[in-house]
């Protein structure tokens, strides 16, 4: 990413923005039923996680993602689903191409990268990296293609702020040892945000009731940090969104993050859902069946008068 040009005008990375539409209600079933029970869901609010850009030439770089759920927000009053209720855990992936520019605006490759969700019977680990796509017992629900993305992350010069330590979250997840992880890795300090678009490909109906092939999923980075305040940095990520862990996380960044080729960050964010078919419930089939027997029964009297 030639570090040294890109900090000296104040930038780490950053991706050509794209704007979302409003975001839909969605009918989503928590525990995969399909029979019933599904919840109005309109966001899906991520936990905090952990995003790494790999350098893949001085003009390409790969970006992964990873976190588990934070909760599903929902239109109905007291209607949101906090992850791991009744045993239901949630977690997203990502990894996508990115073109970088000397100017600072660089734009996701379309079609060379994924967003996908999964169902696990527990929560992925922060820490090791583990956990979070294709791991034992896990369920690919859904599956999109990127189109479109953009954003930004600037590190402060280490003149203003001096590097310190990566992992500054002092509690812990279950599973997951709470103090600095990483003793010997710093880290310059930087802020950044990111919005994406994918094309839902395919999904699970059972979680999924209203979806079709060519939603559109809308990815939103709210926060993008460092040093850590929130998760704990991941030891691996996946990178391809379906094989679980395997590529290094912060072991790749060197002893500071933010000199070498690799840039580790808490990120923080959220996705909705736009272009969606809904799926009328029964009473909605009902009327319609009434409305469309009414009709057939008008155009029958008409056709009477008619011939009269």
């Amino acid at each position: 990413m030639r570090k040294h040009g890109m900090l000296a005008a104040g930038l780490a990375l950053a991706l050509s923005w794209a704007t979302p539409a409003a975001a839909e209600t969605i009918i989503f079933d928590v525990n995969g039923a399909g029979g019933g029970g599904g919840m109005n869901a309109s966001v899906f609010d991520w936990a905090p996680g952990n995003s790494l850009i790999i350098e893949t030439s001085p003009t390409t770089a790969r970006i992964l993602f990873q976190a588990n759920l934070n909760v599903i927000q929902s239109p109905d009053a007291g209607g949101d689903f906090l992850n791991g209720t009744g045993g239901n855990f949630f977690t997203l992936v990502g990894a996508f191409d990115v073109t970088l520019s000397a100017g600072g605006v660089n734009t996701v490759v379309p079609g060379a990268g994924v967003l996908k969700i999964y169902a696990d019977a527990e929560r992925g680990n922060n820490l090791s990296g583990l956990g979070f796509a294709a791991d034992p017992g896990a369920v690919e629900i859904l599956s999109a293609t990127l189109t479109s993305g953009g954003g930004v992350f600037n590190f402060i010069s280490p003149v203003l702020i001096p590097p310190q330590q990566l992992d500054q979250f002092a509690s812990a997840a279950p599973g997951e040892a709470p103090g600095d992880n990483y003793p010997a890795v710093q880290t310059l300090s930087g802020t950044g945000a990111a919005n994406v678009t994918a094309t839902v490909n395919t999904f699970n109906p059972f979680y999924f009731h209203n979806l079709v092939a060519g939603t559109t999923v809308a990815f939103t980075n709210s926060s993008q940090i460092d040093p850590y305040n929130q998760a704990n940095p991941s030891g691996t990520f996946s990178n391809n969104a379906i094989a679980d862990g395997g590529t290094a996380g912060v072991s790749s960044v060197g002893p500071t993050n933010g000199l070498g080729n690799n840039i580790i960050a808490q990120a923080d964010a959220n996705t909705s859902f736009t272009g969606v078919t809904a799926v009328p419930e029964p009473a909605t089939l009902t009327l319609l069946g009434i409305g469309l027997a009414g009709s057939a029964m008008a155009r029958r009297r008409q056709k009477k008068a008619a011939k009269a």
